[in-house]
């Protein structure tokens, strides 16, 4: 774990009810919110914290309950305000594992550098681990948020696995470069694990569960469909960007209209997907009726 910062350890100990008088500069405030974004972020509401039960076929006793929180597409502009917001819930989540699944940044991002305390502060929560989406390959902050990642102790998986042991049983994370690494040809930068993503395939130990991290969900859900995954985490959607009533969501990259994999828990291939609607936004097209999402998938036995 890494080290907590003074002000995350005070929250920690309070049980997460206090935040320091000025958090670190995760909003640009050189720009505030224009009435048009302030009328769509109370259109949209609050944080949506899901807890969701996912029961998983021949999972270990000692992993009965762990928690796994989904942090994903914040897409840090000068005009996003969730920092705290994100914190909070998360801290109130109690996660075993906190997963960063991708779309961190985006064109729009002037500087990864508010994601430092950020991510100290997630990992002085939980464990954490990532997997990079499509805007974090293109969008040259990449290298940053490597930095800041290795300095808060967080392995950036790219295409890479890592266990998280909890008593005698593990979850095996296996984390995916985006398609975007292949596209335009950026190196990895790999510790050892995983070769290449053509040798991805499920452990086949009893002790431990395999847990994919892939931030496009249809990609994610042809993985799973390959047998022996019990858990996939997911992103990307946003959602469907426009939710229409019953939760249906409208549009999605890579799915297009009326999107299959948008917010939630999903059955594939003999295990879960799980899609996180994502905490920010693409400013076009803006989100609406789409609460920012955390999911948080509880691991159950059956």
């Amino acid at each position: 774990m890494a080290a907590i910062a003074p002000y995350m350890e005070r929250m920690i100990l309070d049980g997460g009810q206090w935040l320091p008088p000025v958090w670190p500069p995760y909003v640009y405030s050189g720009e505030p919110l224009t009435r048009t974004e302030r009328f769509f972020a109370k259109l949209n509401g609050p944080l949506d914290l899901e807890t969701i039960d996912t029961p998983t076929r021949g999972l270990p006793a000692d992993l009965e309950g762990f928690r796994i929180a989904v942090v994903s597409d914040i897409h840090l502009s000068k005009r996003i305000e969730l920092g705290e917001e994100t914190l909070r819930a998360v801290m109130s989540a109690r996660p075993d594992l906190i997963c960063l699944l991708g779309d961190m940044v985006d064109g729009h991002t002037a500087s990864a550098e508010p994601f430092k305390p950020f991510l100290r502060a997630l990992a002085g929560v939980a464990p954490c681990a990532a997997a990079m989406g499509n805007n974090d390959y293109v969008c040259g902050h990449l290298g940053a948020f490597r930095a800041y990642c290795a300095e808060a102790g967080i392995p950036m998986l790219e295409d890479e696995s890592r266990v998280i042991r909890r008593g005698s049983a593990g979850i095996r994370l296996i984390g995916l470069q985006d398609a975007n690494a292949f596209a335009y040809h950026i190196p990895v930068k790999r510790e050892g694990g995983m070769p290449g993503v053509s040798v991805i395939k499920a452990s086949g130990d009893p002790s431990v569960v395999d847990v994919l991290l892939i931030h496009r969900p249809r990609r994610a859900a042809r993985t799973l469909m390959m047998g022996g995954f019990a858990l996939a985490l997911s992103g990307h959607a946003h959602g469907g960007q426009w939710r229409l009533p019953g939760g249906q969501g409208l549009f999605s990259p890579g799915q297009g209209l009326f999107p299959r994999y948008t917010s939630g828990r999903y059955p594939v291939g003999g295990g879960w997907l799980v899609v996180s609607r994502g905490i920010g936004n693409h400013e076009f097209p803006i989100r609406i009726n789409n609460r920012p999402h955390v999911p948080v998938a509880v691991l159950r036995r059956v």
